[in-house]
């Protein structure tokens, strides 16, 4: 049966893009039928906080869906500058197996690498595994609302502009909830939080909430509100990050 499903966060900057990415619904804008699905998005990026400028990033996504298990691969890619300043330089490339387990539980693991300029990160390597659990709704309904609650750890592990190396532990905590309105307008939104095991002042948190218009079969409308925070961000970098998203998607 198809289903009308919406990406929790599709092509924003890499902050998000990280954050957001690892341990959530992370569904995407169009149905999905067994075998293999994919989609392409393109996305005008509205940006405040650490960056003041508008640009247009990409990605493509690929899922292989079986009865009880989906695999994502994912890549995706930012960039914008003016007058010979970076005001974005982001890439990732990510893959996700998720394994359900009974109605009501799923378990997941990830493996994202990626890069971001303005946080002066030159690498970063995320590789994790978690447990999701259905707290209210049917999943994958296509009328009543589905909140979820997960839990997971992630290996991170990067190097910085300043050539020093960092690896961390985090735990990582999650609520999702989706909602199909209509079998054309779905709304989303996720709250997370990434806290370092080895130092309790190093948090990370995101807030995204998107809303998606199924426009034909193939193709949605999507807008996304992101909101970032970092404790400990990288000289020069403020603690909180913001971006509004608009963009297209067309699944084949």
């Amino acid at each position: 049966m198809k289903m009308y499903r919406l990406c929790m966060v599709l092509c924003v900057c890499m902050v998000s893009v990280v954050q957001a990415q690892v341990f959530t619904l992370d569904l995407p804008n169009n149905p999905l039928d067994p075998g293999f699905n994919h989609q392409v998005g393109l996305n005008m990026n509205l940006q405040s906080g650490n960056t003041q400028s508008n640009d247009i990033s990409g990605s493509y996504r690929m899922d292989y869906v079986l009865p009880k298990s989906r695999t994502t691969v994912e890549f995706s890619y930012e960039n914008a500058s003016q007058s010979g300043s970076v005001y974005t330089d982001t890439g990732q490339a990510s893959v996700r197996y998720i394994q359900k387990i009974n109605s009501s539980y799923e378990w997941e693991g990830v493996l994202l690498q990626s890069y971001n300029r303005l946080q002066q990160i030159n690498s970063r390597t995320d590789l994790g595994a978690g447990l999701r659990f259905n707290l209210a709704g049917v999943q994958d309904s296509t009328v009543s609302p589905n909140v979820m609650y997960g839990l997971g750890m992630l290996g991170e592990s990067q190097t910085l502009a300043s050539s020093q190396n960092q690896t961390e532990i985090r735990l990582v905590n999650y609520v999702s909830w989706l909602w199909n309105v209509t079998p054309t307008i779905t709304c989303s939104s996720t709250i997370r939080s990434l806290l370092n095991t080895g130092n309790f002042g190093d948090h990370r948190a995101d807030l995204n909430t998107s809303l998606s218009f199924a426009v034909t079969s193939q193709i949605s409308l999507t807008m996304t509100l992101a909101l970032n925070y970092n404790s400990v961000p990288a000289p020069g970098v403020q603690v909180l990050d913001t971006q509004w998203t608009n963009g297209i998607t067309w699944g084949f």
